[in-house]
């Protein structure tokens, strides 16, 4: 049955809706609040690290991995410094990093200033050190390359199953999760360089 034009004017007054045709579509306690309708959506999602109880779709569309404690998003190959360009006497450590899922890395030393005459046997020794996070030692996952004595750019790279290649050397063994760069120096001559690494998935 039609509306009168008080009833519909009524009806619409509440916020209720009325086809063309006079006919009652909602009445007002039909049409959802604001407040209704935005709770039934989930919440926006933003993705992060160390998130605690994400729910089951972000996990799967952000590529999210559990790390043992929290869920971290998957991260594509990374690259980012380890050690500022500085004139150096003394043996130098990287700060700690953490590997977030990669399986190896790529460490780049670029010496811009070296001795004329070096001494013999002298020079910087790069190793790549696994940290054991309970006591804080290092066990190094390459062995004492030879002395660098000479300025240039030199590519160490640790990753599973690598061999040969043009790096000043390669080991076939994966990255750890924390982990962090040594550079020891016999001698005392003066090295200006800087590092920095890739980490590749």
């Amino acid at each position: 049955m039609a509306l009168t034009s008080a009833q519909i004017a009524a009806i619409i007054a509440a916020g209720g809706t009325v086809g063309f045709n006079g006919q009652l579509i909602a009445r007002p306690q039909d049409v959802p609040t604001d407040a209704q309708i935005a709770a039934s959506y989930p919440s926006v999602f933003t993705p992060g690290n160390g998130l605690t109880a994400p729910q089951a779709a972000p996990v799967g569309a952000f590529g999210m991995v559990f790390n043992g404690t929290s869920w971290d998003q998957a991260m594509a190959n990374l690259q980012g410094p380890l050690l500022a360009s500085l004139a150096r006497t003394a043996p130098t450590s990287s700060p700690l990093q953490t590997n977030p899922n990669h399986r190896g890395a790529l460490i780049t030393l670029s010496v811009t200033v070296a001795p004329t005459a070096p001494a013999a046997g002298s020079g910087l020794v790069p190793r790549i050190g696994a940290v054991d996070v309970v006591s804080g030692t290092i066990a190094y996952l390459n062995a004492p390359p030879t002395p660098i004595a000479a300025a240039g750019t030199y590519a160490f790279v640790v990753y599973p199953g690598a061999t040969g290649g043009n790096a000043a050397q390669v080991v076939g063994v994966p990255l750890s999760r924390a982990w962090r760069l040594d550079v020891a120096q016999v001698g005392a001559d003066s090295y200006t360089y800087s590092a920095s690494f890739s980490l590749i998935l």
